[in-house]
């Protein structure tokens, strides 16, 4: 950092064409330098430096530092949750460079539709954020390049969520299977795990739309798949299984996937957010005492110690146990007897 400070310092005021170049090129990397250290205020301003300096040029190859500089900034905005901001920077790299077949130009206004769309889609906008998807997809779905493979998977995933949002459920699942087939085959981990999510989003739509054989077959594709590396995945298929088998006339069908969620979440940094009303619901479907036996048997029994207890009440036994795990049983109680009373007016 302290070198592009220097830079800056004996080079700013030069208003040689390579020199601007070479500064717009050092801006840039200070901004996403601080932005990897996390340090986040230094990194908008290092961004904003740039646009501010060189935003006017019309250099292609200046104009795509200054429109990487602002996709970073929106990045950065859109963790922050200053979506609005953020929405503006990606905005202002379209408008800029409009569908230009400039090399170095391309890149970055892909990266600007798809943030754009992700913003949009977090904002509400879902017609406006599926026009941005639906124009990054169309443009370059066909681009083979290496740097357009992962955004291209994620506009066909962002396009999914929308379609999904707005009900239109024949046309999400293609597109979350499109995006699959784009991340899968990607050598970064982090990207083949988004493969995962992709067919995990489409197997819950199948679930929710009552396509119970197709959730159970795509949560397999995440099974046997080798982006099923990640914990989160793996659980999130077994999960959806067993959801879909239960269904069937025998619900105890699901119990291997039970029993593999179990085995799994220890692996996981924390119990995921519908984890711990999944497995309620399969204490209902299985019977409070087979379910006790499971975990009972699992790797997590002492992580679900509170609600062994409170499946223990339910079956008339008075296990002694901690005050403190007695107050999250209690709470799991009450939310097991609001769980079966929801059961039985929907079945009324």
């Amino acid at each position: 950092l302290a070198i592009f400070d220097e830079v800056e310092h004996r080079f700013g005021t030069n208003e040689a064409p390579d020199t601007i170049e070479q500064l717009a090129t050092v801006l840039f990397t200070k901004g996403d330098t601080l932005a990897k250290l996390s340090r986040t205020e230094e990194a908008l301003t290092a961004f904003d430096e740039l646009a501010r300096r060189f935003g006017t040029n019309e250099t292609p190859a200046i104009l795509a530092w200054v429109a990487k500089g602002l996709v970073k900034k929106g990045e950065i905005l859109r963790r922050l949750g200053r979506l609005e901001e953020g929405l503006a920077a990606n905005d202002e790299v379209v408008r800029r460079i409009g569908e230009s077949d400039s090399p170095g130009l391309v890149e970055p206004f892909a990266a600007a539709l798809v943030g754009k769309g992700f913003m949009l889609h977090e904002l509400a906008r879902s017609r406006e954020a599926l026009a941005s998807l639906d124009k990054a997809v169309r443009l370059f779905r066909d681009n083979d390049a290496p740097a357009f493979r992962p955004l291209i998977a994620l506009a066909f995933f962002g396009k999914a969520s929308v379609l999904a949002g707005l009900n239109r459920t024949a046309e999400a699942l293609p597109a979350y299977d499109e995006a699959a087939c784009r991340f899968e085959t990607n050598e970064h981990p982090a990207l083949r795990k988004l493969a995962g999510s992709a067919l995990l989003a489409k197997a819950n739509l199948e679930l929710t739309d009552g396509r119970y054989e197709a959730a159970i077959e795509t949560a397999g594709r995440v099974l046997d798949q080798p982006f099923t590396k990640s914990p989160a995945n793996r659980w999130g298929g077994h999960l959806i299984r067993a959801r879909a088998i239960v269904p069937s006339d025998d619900p105890s069908g699901s119990e291997q996937d039970i029993e593999a969620m179990l085995t799994i979440l220890p692996e996981l940094d924390s119990l995921p957010e519908d984890g711990l009303d999944a497995l309620m619901a399969f204490s209902i479907d299985l019977g409070p005492a087979r379910m006790r036996e499971l975990i009972q048997a699992s790797p997590s029994a002492d992580l679900l110690l509170p609600l062994t207890t409170a499946l223990e009440w339910e079956m008339g036994l008075e296990p002694r146990v901690a005050r403190e795990v007695e107050e999250v049983a209690e709470d799991i109680r009450r939310d097991l007897a609001k769980l079966k009373e929801a059961r039985a007016n929907g079945a009324t």
